[in-house]
């Protein structure tokens, strides 16, 4: 459900281009917003729309052409400015068993970027009164355990408490698909040693978001869902935003995850009350353009409770938000990912732009849309690169690189020095390369396989996330690979047989 290692990651149709932000983005049959959105503005002379135009729409064509359909993206990007619309597309069916194109209503779950929204919620609370992010949790929790009553909001709010990260349990992950009340969910970890002293170091745990979540229903009185929907949603006019999975409601994406050979296929079907409120929220594109907006005036926070909410703490996250810099402007973003979906969310205060991209399959990351598209509107050029052909490998090819590698000693020393915990370690020491009806398949010892694509007899592609591998091998034809190296985005993982 957030940006790390281990987290919780077809037709193209051009929507209205250059129109005035959204005007029906109510659930069908329910009220209309009591909040309009702001009039048009004025779009900064410094935003490029022009590149978005004639750079933005080949880049998304380009990717996964020619790959399996786990490769290519299905969901939405949309990229808006001063209330008005610049770009907006769809890519892929938001239901595939129906055919249903995405649409700015269309409703995905949006994973972490639920944080935004309970961040949000514990500073309004804080203006009213009724609790301090200075605070421990014992204040609101007398019943948490010593080992972490002590514990201010504040480090909950900025991933420095040390809490065990309860999405990397695996018995609770297995049963993600069952309910669970909040009580029985921070059960599940509260009791556990701390990883770190509160307040020393920055590491992602859905866990404080959690704690958040029963603070804030212990403090209203009112479940967390109540309260955001009273409070929140309805306040900011997120007419399509709701807490839990909002079945029943229309235009409601379903999720889709890649199977062993590349196609896709159902997701997991996540039970909304296990990620809570660390990324339990469903919104569409229009409901987050307004998000943005909204926190962009006093409509929910004042402005010391809004400089707050984006202040890096360490790390560069602040309150449910990460924040940096480019080109002397303040960028804040928060990605998502759960069961079927992958998201990100980019905001540019200064110039009044916001990015959005929602997906609703996991085989194509959502940042590397995301930053065309912000390098698009700052005119910045992204020509597409054309994907590496694939290439067929005979049996003798693929046996050289079938067996088991284990993750090499200095790689684990690495991870544990990038403050990955070693619970996350042990679910990718080992894996397990084979062949299944003529293709290889890439699997850790605790996760699903991933097909790997060839685009060399020694270099690959993985469908999942865009890492690469490639295998170095022993003196002698034929012979084995005797280890290989992962990139994942620029860091190199080594695994030797």
């Amino acid at each position: 459900m957030g940006p790390s290692l281990g987290t919780w990651g077809v037709g193209l149709s051009l929507g209205a281009v250059g129109c005035s932000l959204m005007p029906d983005d109510s659930w069908q049959g329910s009220h209309e917003p009591s909040v309009q959105p702001p009039l048009p503005a004025p779009i900064d002379p410094r935003i490029h729309r022009d590149c978005l135009d004639e750079q933005l729409t080949s880049f998304v064509d380009a990717i996964g052409a020619g790959w399996p359909v786990s490769y290519r993206p299905t969901g939405m990007v949309y990229v808006s400015a001063g209330g008005q619309a610049l770009y907006s597309r769809s890519f892929g069916a938001s239901d595939g068993e129906r055919g249903l194109v995405s649409t700015p209503q269309t409703s995905f779950r949006v994973g972490s970027i639920t944080k935004s929204f309970t961040a949000a919620a514990i500073l309004q609370l804080a203006e009213a009164g009724q609790l301090a992010v200075e605070d421990t949790i014992a204040a609101h929790l007398p019943e948490y355990p010593a080992v972490g009553a002590g514990i201010t909001l504040h480090q909950l709010l900025s991933h420095t408490a040390g809490l065990f990260n309860y999405t990397n349990d695996p018995a609770l992950m297995a049963r993600r698909d069952r309910p669970i009340t909040p009580s029985e969910l921070l059960a599940r970890f509260w009791d556990r040693p701390l990883e770190f002293e509160p307040g020393t170091q920055f590491r992602y745990s859905n866990s404080g978001y959690a704690v958040l979540g029963a603070i804030i229903e212990r403090v209203t009185g009112q479940t967390y869902a109540e309260y955001m929907q009273q409070a929140v949603f309805e306040p900011a006019g997120l007419a399509r935003t709701t807490v839990g999975d909002a079945e029943g409601r229309p235009d409601r994406a379903s999720g889709y995850t890649w199977d062993a050979l590349g196609g896709l296929v159902p997701a997991f079907p996540a039970d909304m009350t296990v990620p809570y409120a660390a990324g339990a929220i469903r919104s569409t594109v229009s409901d987050l353009v307004r998000w943005h907006a909204v926190l962009g005036t006093d409509l929910l926070l004042n402005a010391e409770s809004r400089e707050r909410l984006t202040t890096p703490v360490l790390n560069g996250y602040a309150y449910g938000w990460g924040v940096s810099d480019r080109a002397g402007m303040q960028i804040i973003r928060h990605n998502g990912g759960i069961d079927g979906f992958l998201c990100d969310l980019v905001r540019v205060p200064e110039l009044d732009l916001a990015v959005v991209v929602l997906l609703s399959s996991d085989g194509v990351w959502p940042e590397r849309i995301s930053n065309a598209a912000l390098s698009c509107a700052l005119g910045e050029a992204i020509p597409p690169e054309p994907p590496p052909p694939l290439v067929e490998l005979d049996a003798r090819q693929q046996g050289r690189l079938v067996g088991t590698y284990a993750i090499s000693q200095e790689t684990r020393q690495l991870l544990g020095s990038r403050g990955l915990h070693e619970t996350a370690i042990a679910q990718v020491a080992s894996v397990h390369i084979h062949a299944e009806a003529g293709s290889l398949l890439f699997q850790p010892v605790e996760r699903s396989p991933t097909l790997m694509l060839a685009t060399s007899p020694c270099d690959f592609v993985l469908t999942l996330d865009d890492s690469t591998l490639e295998f170095s091998f022993a003196d002698g034809e034929g012979s084995p690979a005797t280890s290989f190296a992962l990139d994942q985005g620029g860091e190199m993982l080594v695994y030797e047989r």
